[in-house]
């Protein structure tokens, strides 16, 4: 499916969230909301695990072959700010790391996702969606995606606690045409806050309060040309 027709698909589904009468947590505040991400992310690193290609899976309650993978709550690091990276151990790289993304560009092979999170009757549920896959569209990867680095200030959609992320992984060293098996090597989950929030967003989904989940390996980290 390509991305347009991903957008759209995605649309249709958070517009039926948005006019649901009945939707869980529709008007709240902000303060609220906050605390329903940080319980869903939790969640969400509790019931999935990194595959053997460092894919992220979730965990089967009727399979029991994959209950010797580790939870990803168990290898996550939370940051101050309150985003989360979680490195998949299994995978080594020693190229060069970003400085920031002013300075470095990057190639990057990456899935996002968008996860809307919800609360009913004291719990907490999340509703993920994948809006952006260089793996399931291309297969290439790209280079400087929107939420890394955009050249109009006015147009800018680059997400600070992503790029923080990037900066704690060092660059496979891969070349796009020459080893496009993707072995991913993390992931960087981020709340609805620390993205794009209330605010409007690159993929023209009109639903806000959308957290941030991307899976990804770093390919290359080359100097950005003055």
């Amino acid at each position: 499916m390509d991305l347009k027709k991903l957008g759209f698909l995605l649309l249709a589904v958070f517009v039926f969230w948005s006019c649901s009468e009945d939707r869980p947590g529709f008007f709240i505040s902000q303060n609220k909301q906050n605390k329903i991400d940080d319980r869903a992310l939790v969640k969400y690193l509790e019931e999935h695990y990194f595959a053997e290609d460092g894919s992220v899976k979730v965990f089967s309650s009727k399979d029991k072959s994959d209950d010797h993978y580790t939870p990803l709550k168990e290898l996550a690091e939370k940051a101050p700010e309150g985003y989360y990276v979680v490195k998949n151990p299994k995978h080594q790289a020693a190229g060069r790391s970003i400085s920031d993304n002013q300075t470095d560009k990057i190639l990057i092979q990456y899935n996002l996702q968008l996860l809307k999170a919800l609360e009913q009757k004291d719990s907490v549920y999340y509703l993920p969606a994948t809006i952006v896959s260089t793996v399931n569209s291309t297969g290439l990867p790209e280079w400087d995606p929107v939420f890394y680095h955009t050249t109009k200030e006015a147009d800018s959609y680059e997400v600070k606690s992503i790029i923080e992320g990037l900066k704690k992984f060092k660059s496979s060293e891969k070349k796009a045409d020459e080893e496009p098996y993707v072995n991913f090597q993390g992931l960087i989950l981020v709340p609805s806050r620390l993205a794009h929030g209330r605010s409007s967003n690159p993929f023209n989904i009109k639903e806000t309060d959308l957290s941030l989940i991307l899976n990804f390996e770093l390919y290359q980290v080359v100097q950005r040309k003055k």
